[in-house]
């Protein structure tokens, strides 16, 4: 209960662009759902418990990065973002949504911090993700929408703002299609 609320106050600044009071309570939902996944460990619960509250986790962890993105503390938020994807590879064969939209987030700060090849890396990876995620029934439509178009407009604007002008041009038109 306690988290909740907590991670419901750090929604909220986050909601109000208040970043700076998002950030440590976020970190303390984080410290908090890090401390659920080793007690599901601990009392030898089902795989299905510690995947679950892991991925709690991870999102706590994105939630932050975001948030140390807008504070422009750009080394953290690839720290946050690359300890959520390694959480997601300790589950094992993981290609969800949530991984997708973890590898283009981090491509974006990649973006940011100058690191071209590898965000080019992750965007890639992430379209991959979301091209085998396209017709599966157990993936929201809306979240899938939602993390494709801003994929495909981040690595379009990459691909420009590297001199690959057709090739980003030919990402944002996919782009319109999804939004027609």
């Amino acid at each position: 209960r306690y988290r909740t609320t907590l991670r419901d106050l750090a929604e909220l600044n986050y909601q109000r662009a208040d970043f700076r009071d998002a950030v440590p309570l976020f970190a303390q939902s984080v410290t908090l759902a890090q401390r659920a996944v080793a007690k599901l460990k601990a009392k030898h619960a089902s795989q299905v418990e510690i995947v679950e509250e892991t991925r709690v986790w991870v999102a706590d962890l994105a939630d932050l990065a975001d948030c140390h993105r807008g504070t422009s503390k750009y080394q953290a938020a690839a720290a946050d973002y690359q300890k959520g994807i390694k959480l997601l590879d300790g589950l094992g064969k993981e290609d969800t949504l949530q991984r997708a939209e973890l590898e283009s987030e981090l491509a974006d700060v990649y973006t940011v911090l100058g690191r071209y090849d590898d965000a080019e890396s992750l965007y890639k990876k992430a379209m991959t993700r979301l091209s085998e995620k396209k017709n599966d029934p157990k993936v929201d439509k809306k979240s899938y929408q939602s993390v494709s178009i801003d994929t495909l407009q981040d690595y379009a604007m990459l691909l420009r703002s590297t001199g690959r002008v057709k090739e980003g041009d030919q990402l944002l038109a996919e782009m319109r299609k999804m939004l027609a």
